[in-house]
């Protein structure tokens, strides 16, 4: 009745309000918490298709600006927005005596290799024949490291902010997209080789095809063909952004636009194979092995498509699709969502 807290009912709650300013007019840009705390922690109000709340999607936010200078201590209970290199610290383990035993044992049968710090990593890396490990930073970086983790064989610029993974080829050669609009090839050796400017930043890709030809996404909804020789061999047009890692086999690419469909295109030709349209943005394609495209999309349904382009079956997943599916050797089908994991069995 005073409008006070009871303390001795809610002793924590009461200390908080002793001791803390209340501002009440003072509101969020959203209701839901997915969504307002990446506005909160980034200063951009939300997309009007807001994206998972996860670091990958957000790469520029108060975490990864004090990361580099500050210790974080984080804990998020429904975002993820700090990234692991940051907010991933290892708990100790307690000696007999009490006392700190330094980093707590791992799982049994695991073990730390090795740990580099080189940035943020936002997305996976990639593999050479010869063990290098290549990966990016936001901070514009190709880093080649040394498959034992010992050192690092060679850095290079590329411009990129955003994370993107790159390729190798089988013949070696790594290749970049960058938020600067270019694709880049590098040398094993870690020479520039070549770039070439694509007219809007990468977003997909890149990709390296089976003809060692890379396929690459940009912001303006195309999907480029871009030879060995650095020619661009052709471009395709959505209608929308294009988004996640295109897909590639026998002769047909496939990638995601936010023109809500899945573009089937003819890798010899650049031309139309089919579309398949869905109600929301849908995730990168899968291809299985018998041809088979499988995708996720924010309409909260999965999609099986056959080669042709004619749908073999959709699912319901409760949910909006989020992130890249995974298939299993017996089928099974997994599919990342903004409330969980779905799999789908064969």
């Amino acid at each position: 009745a005073s409008g006070s807290i009871d303390a001795d009912l809610y002793p924590n709650l009461a200390a908080l309000a002793a001791d803390g300013t209340w501002f009440r007019n003072a509101t969020s840009v959203a209701t839901v918490t997915s969504v307002a705390v990446p506005a909160m922690l980034t200063g951009r109000y939300p997309p009007d298709d807001p994206r998972t709340p996860v670091a990958t999607d957000y790469p520029e936010n108060l975490f990864t600006l004090l990361g580099d200078t500050y210790r974080l201590e984080v804990e998020e209970q429904v975002t993820s927005l700090c990234p692991i290199a940051i907010c991933a610290p290892i708990p100790p383990a307690e000696s007999a005596d009490g006392g700190d035993a330094g980093d707590a044992a791992p799982p049994l049968g695991a073990r730390v290799v090795f740990r580099r710090s080189i940035g943020v990593v936002l997305s996976s890396p990639a593999l050479a024949g010869d063990g290098t490990i290549y990966v990016t930073t936001t901070d514009g970086t190709l880093h080649a490291i040394a498959a034992d983790g010992s050192a690092s064989k060679w850095t290079a610029p590329t411009g990129d902010t955003s994370g993107l993974a790159p390729a190798v080829a089988t013949n070696g050669t790594v290749y970049c997209g960058s938020s600067d609009g270019k694709l880049y090839a590098f040398s094993p050796a870690g020479a520039l080789a070549w770039s070439v400017p694509l007219g809007a930043a990468v977003t997909a890709g890149p990709v390296v095809g089976g003809d060692e030809n890379v396929y690459v996404g940009t912001e303006d909804g195309k999907l480029h063909e871009v030879a060995p020789d650095r020619s661009v061999r052709w471009s395709y047009p959505t209608g929308g952004p294009l988004r996640g890692a295109p897909a590639v086999l026998r002769g047909t690419v496939y990638v995601a636009s936010e023109d809500k469909s899945v573009h089937a295109v003819a890798t010899s030709t650049g031309k139309s194979a089919w579309t398949y349209a869905t109600g929301g943005t849908p995730t990168a394609p899968l291809v299985a092995r018998d041809g088979t495209i499988y995708f996720g999309s924010s309409d909260g349904r999965a999609y099986a498509v056959s080669p042709t382009g004619l749908l073999v079956w959709a699912q319901n997943l409760r949910g909006k699709a989020r992130g890249a599916l995974a298939i299993s050797d017996v089928g099974a089908l997994y599919v990342p969502t903004e409330t969980g994991l779905v799999a789908i069995g064969p």
